[in-house]
């Protein structure tokens, strides 16, 4: 599997590393790994239709949704999020995050990345979506943001650092995912238009790279 590491993927984890470290101490401000919660779908759907088992899920944040138990979604109630999958195992990988920060062994049926893809340097995207793919039997999912994020980094940039289009981010997939061609890839793009600070619009794109 290839190495992801270089100087700028260094510098970003390095910054997010910073990013956590500010943030213990009782605060739960930012990464929290919540925002899977808005693909729970999508997820369920592709988990379903590839028959996984096991899941990776690569940039998790503080993977604190994998500890809740008997939380509401929708109008009901659900004990955990591997049953909602139904899947047996689930693993957890962050860089950023001391306690997931050891890269996986093997591979899992399942892969998924929410919302972070947004926040790596567009010159290691190709290395990172590459290992992705590598770590995954069956599927992969992909949820990636194409507009600025609300935070900053604590070297004041934005925290999306690359906003590109569906054709890019297909082009980027469908190299990286040559490798293991059997492999499906399911990707949301999610766009955000701010008119005023209290009026925004919201819309995805739902597309399989093949």
């Amino acid at each position: 599997m290839k190495d992801t590491t270089g100087s700028t993927y260094d510098k970003y984890v390095a910054l997010y590393k910073s990013y956590h470290a500010d943030n213990q101490g009782g605060r739960t401000v930012g990464y929290s790994g919540r925002s899977v919660l808005k693909q729970l779908g999508a997820i369920q759907k592709i988990a379903r239709e590839v028959d996984a088992k096991t899941m990776l899920d690569y940039g998790c944040g503080r993977g604190e949704q994998y500890q809740w138990r008997n939380f509401p979604v929708g109008k009901t109630s659900i004990p955990s999020l591997a049953e909602y999958f139904d899947i047996k195992s689930i693993s957890l990988f962050d860089p950023a995050v001391p306690e997931h920060m050891s890269k996986p062994d093997g591979t899992y049926d399942l892969v998924i990345c929410t919302d972070v893809l947004e926040h790596v340097h567009e010159s290691d995207i190709p290395g990172v979506l590459r290992e992705i793919i590598g770590f995954a039997k069956k599927g992969v999912f992909l949820s990636i943001a194409c507009y600025k994020a609300g935070t900053t980094l604590p070297n004041g940039e934005n925290a999306h650092i690359t906003i590109r289009n569906k054709i890019w981010w297909t082009n980027q997939i469908a190299q990286a995912k040559a490798q293991e061609p059997s492999v499906r890839v399911d990707v949301v793009l999610k766009y955000k238009i701010r008119f005023h600070k209290r009026f925004k619009i919201k819309w995805s794109k739902q597309f399989t790279v093949s």
